[in-house]
């Protein structure tokens, strides 16, 4: 069974799922790159317009065809661009490899053993204090993580609450391992906890509470927000 069937399964990424999806991801990284670049250069008045002249120009030619709003709308392309996990996972803001938005976020799942883990190294597009991950997106990481996380009990939800107790600064331009377990269930209450690790220290836990649904996740959207 390969990865595009068990996603989740290995702690190397998961491949493209064909060589359009590996060329959007190629693009993603050359966005990433180019944002670090600019974050971390000083660049002269000129070298900055002669970018934006450059990006200026490629954005009217670049992109062509109507626009497909959402992975559901890409899932029903009649364009093979594989199904609708296979889609969260190149497109999600936290763990999209053809996202140049997301970082992006690496999780497997320990089926065996009950623990989810992950991997990632954040540059300084994502600063907050000095030299630190920005709070919010220590927070954005556990909540994708745990969503994925989640699996391990055999049902998906929402997120409902999200608890973070932020332990120590978490340093940039450093990998950090990230940890997940079923804390408890009940119903369709699924309750989570996480950890983040930098250099063999915990710099953040969390708990998470994920709520499922009967008609799933997928139409979220639809359901009436006052109800319960």
């Amino acid at each position: 069974m390969s990865t595009h069937e068990q996603p989740f399964s290995t702690p190397q990424p998961m491949p493209p799922y064909n060589e359009v999806w590996a060329t959007r991801r190629r693009i993603a990284q050359h966005l990433r790159a180019l944002n670090e670049q600019l974050l971390t250069h000083d660049v002269p008045l000129a070298g900055l317009q002669a970018i934006e002249q450059g990006l200026a120009a490629l954005l009217p030619t670049a992109v062509h065809g109507d626009p497909i709003h959402g992975r559901l709308e890409w899932a029903a392309t009649a364009t093979d661009h594989g199904s609708y996990g296979m889609l969260s996972r190149e497109t999600t803001p936290i763990a999209g490899h053809g996202n140049a938005m997301s970082p992006p976020l690496h999780m497997w799942l320990d089926r065996e053993k009950g623990e989810a883990h992950a991997r990632i190294t954040l540059g300084w597009a994502y600063e907050g204090p000095p030299k630190c991950v920005h709070g919010g997106w220590v927070a954005a990481l556990f909540d994708e993580f745990l969503g994925c996380a989640q699996l391990l009990s055999g049902q998906t939800g929402a997120t409902g609450h999200l608890s973070v107790r932020y332990k120590k600064p978490t340093p940039l331009n450093t990998e950090l391992v990230l940890h997940a377990t079923v804390k408890e269930v009940h119903g369709r209450k699924i309750v989570m906890e996480g950890s983040i690790t930098a250099n063999g220290v915990v710099t953040a836990t969390c708990e998470g509470l994920f709520v499922s649904f009967a008609e799933g996740v997928m139409k979220l959207a639809e359901r009436n927000q006052t109800g319960a």
